[in-house]
């Protein structure tokens, strides 16, 4: 059996990784779009969040959104969700899905 549990805010994710690193036991992966939610990049969103993308508006009333899968795969938990966005979440963001992508490939090497 696995667990799936809805992320609502950064504050939750925050909470998950309070040191903005990922590990062998929790993975993040953004912009997973779909059914539920924006495909929105990080860098998407740095341009709507500034204002420089004139194709784009910001979603859901003025609010800039980024889908989330985080995986957790010892225990067999998905977290999934739609987050607001703000500049500062955007770094420690890309930090976040840096150390997923290390930690998959140290996680993972012995079976590729």
């Amino acid at each position: 059996m696995y667990k799936t549990i809805e992320i609502r805010t950064m504050q939750e994710i925050r909470d998950l990784f309070p040191n903005g690193i990922a590990d062998e036991r929790n993975w993040i992966f953004l912009s997973t779009g779909g059914i539920h939610g924006s495909d929105n990049t990080i860098i998407d969103a740095e341009y709507i969040l500034r204002g420089e993308d004139p194709d784009e508006e910001p979603l859901s009333n003025g609010r800039t959104l980024i889908t989330v899968l985080i995986v957790h795969p010892a225990t067999c938990v998905l977290r999934w969700g739609e987050v607001q966005v703000n500049m500062d979440d955007l770094n420690y963001l890309r930090k976040l899905v840096r150390s997923s992508i290390d930690s998959i490939h140290y996680s993972q090497g012995g079976n590729i």
